[in-house]
């Protein structure tokens, strides 16, 4: 069963619960230990990774979309 997570949650792994864009945002800056510099790098990093996959998604999409004959 798949459940739906809205924009801007992640599902925190310690207690299985979706954590909200301010949650998120305090959970990075502690992993980071408060450095801001490197909270923003974090958020640079995942931000990139979460383009790739969005852009490898997009790909496989418009290629099963073609090999269906779909326009």
């Amino acid at each position: 069963m798949r459940r739906d997570i809205p924009p801007g949650a992640r599902q925190d792994e310690t207690t299985d619960r979706l954590m909200g864009p301010a949650e998120l945002a305090q959970a990075i800056i502690a992993d980071c230990e408060g450095d801001a510099r490197a909270a923003v790098l974090a958020l640079v990093r995942i931000n990139s990774a979460l383009m790739m996959e969005l852009e490898a998604l997009t790909v496989t999409h418009a290629h099963q979309q073609s090999r269906r004959g779909h326009h």
